[in-house]
């Protein structure tokens, strides 16, 4: 299902849907859209789901299902995009949802970069639209944060270093890591030595693409999946203050317990501070969900789930409001 936006320059069809991003890797984004999309299913609601990038994609080994899934897949075996398809219950084949994939666990512009496969924007754009042909809305995960880098369409060259096959040797147009002070550049990240003190700095150039990028080409609001302990303010206010000023839509943030809960003052006073500070609503909490603590809290994550699943449905299906139980 579509909905007409205005791009500035001329209307353009959008999918409905929303996009979970997180302040870092590692916050359980995968966890939440799974429970959304589960809720979602368990009103009725035709939710799809997508990986658009996927990074970390394990090789086939010799069970028969792995052996299926590299038929399916050509080798490379998304475990993000199959828990989203299974947690939506979707038939569709994994090429549109998680329809790039790399081996190697790293950002999708260096994995792309090493694996010399460039990330196609088209191929994940011609693969939302057709999820949102036969799904009410998507739920859509991305890779990392919104400063995640995707691509970079100068010319570069990444080769393996005679030393050590694991170091990465760029050219001068991305990163330096010599002795040598750099002179002035356009280069994204520029490294300058002084005093012992290394800084840096990422400049948004047009050339580059971030996942931010990809999140307005989607025209998809957010959701920003962030830890509950120390640090995690910062890390929320910086990445909803991106997404406003990218135009990026944020419809709310989600606290998810990926690690066992500490316990601490932090953990105790960040959801109140960043309902104080943050210019858009916390909508949920989803307490830790592995072992004897998945059981205990089973009642908690029901209930994060379903309101996480009802602000959605407010903000991105009005007309299906009617469904809250």
């Amino acid at each position: 299902m579509y909905c007409c936006v205005s791009s500035g320059r001329k209307e353009a069809l959008l999918p409905k849907g929303v996009f979970i991003t997180g302040t870092d890797t590692g916050v359980g984004k995968t966890v939440v859209s799974a429970l959304i999309l589960r809720a979602l299913r368990e009103r009725g609601i035709r939710a799809g789901a997508m990986k658009p990038i996927e990074t970390g994609c394990g090789k086939a080994n010799s069970e028969s299902r792995i052996q299926d899934l590299k038929m399916e897949t050509g080798g490379l075996i998304p475990a993000d995009g199959i828990a989203l398809r299974e947690a939506a219950g979707m038939d569709d084949p994994l090429d549109l949802v998680a329809p790039v994939r790399f081996e190697r666990p790293l950002a999708p512009m260096t994995a792309a970069r090493l694996e010399k496969r460039p990330v196609d924007i088209k191929k994940i754009m011609n693969a939302c639209n057709r999820l949102s042909e036969k799904y009410d809305l998507l739920v859509v995960e991305g890779a990392g944060g919104l400063l995640a880098p995707i691509k970079n369409s100068n010319k570069s060259s990444v080769t393996s270093n005679s030393k050590d096959s694991n170091e990465l040797q760029v050219t001068s147009n991305e990163l330096k890591t010599n002795d040598k002070d750099l002179s002035p550049s356009s280069d994204p990240l520029l490294v300058t030595r002084h005093s012992s003190l290394v800084t840096g700095r990422v400049a948004h150039h047009a050339s580059r693409y971030f996942m931010s990028d990809l999140v307005r080409e989607l025209g998809l609001p957010v959701i920003v999946v962030a830890r509950p302990s120390l640090g995690t303010i910062n890390h929320t206010l910086l990445t909803i203050e991106h997404a406003l000023r990218e135009e990026i839509e944020v419809l709310g943030i989600v606290i998810n317990y990926a690690l066992p809960p500490e316990g601490g003052l932090a953990e105790k006073t960040n959801p109140e501070v960043l309902r104080e500070l943050s210019p858009v609503p916390l909508i949920g909490i989803v307490p830790y969900m592995k072992g004897a603590s998945q059981k205990h809290n089973e009642r908690k994550i029901s209930s994060a789930a379903r309101n996480i699943a009802n602000h959605i449905l407010k903000c991105v299906l009005p007309e299906m409001q009617g469904w809250e139980s």
